[in-house]
């Protein structure tokens, strides 16, 4: 796989401006997901530090230019969200697409912008148990033997079960 690389601009909402650095991110989900959509990472830092939460809150929701709040990455660590440009009166549901509810695009929005090591399209048949069931549990998965040889990669034997 080709390398491919996102570079996100880095807008301060707290002084209304954007930053002279950008955010890089390697072979991510997010790029490949949405190859034509334009993201930029929004910092409230500035308003974190002042201990002004409501302000943060109030410009998360308010955005900037065509930019509106889509999903989180490192938003808890660094104070910032990942915003996307999207129609005056729409909203952009990149992540919440994908991870189903506002909560988990904040809590799991990082795996979109996770550096991957393949990303390929692979027709699959999946089960879906509930939480706890067969030792899974939150982030984990079992796969068969084949999966992994697929992937080219060596499967990890725990017990009786491919993981």
């Amino acid at each position: 796989m080709s390398e491919n690389v996102l570079k996100l601009p880095v807008y301060d909402l707290y002084q209304q401006d954007y930053l002279p650095t950008e955010v890089v991110y390697y072979n991510t989900l997010l790029q490949y997901l949405y190859p034509d959509a334009k993201f930029a990472i929004g910092d409230v830092s500035g308003f974190i530090e002042k201990e002004d939460s409501p302000g943060a809150i109030a410009s998360l929701k308010k955005g900037w230019e065509t930019f509106k709040l889509s999903g989180a990455t490192n938003s808890r660590r660094l104070g910032r969200a990942i915003f996307a440009q999207s129609e005056e009166d729409s909203t952009p549901d990149h992540f919440l697409r994908l991870l189903g509810s506002n909560r988990a695009a904040a809590n799991y929005g990082s795996n979109l912008t996770t550096e991957c090591q393949l990303i390929t399209t692979l027709t699959l048949r999946i089960r879906i148990v509930e939480d706890g069931k067969f030792r899974t549990g939150d982030c984990h998965a079992k796969a068969s033997a084949l999966l992994f040889k697929t992937l080219g990669c060596k499967p990890m034997c725990r017990s009786n079960s491919v993981l």
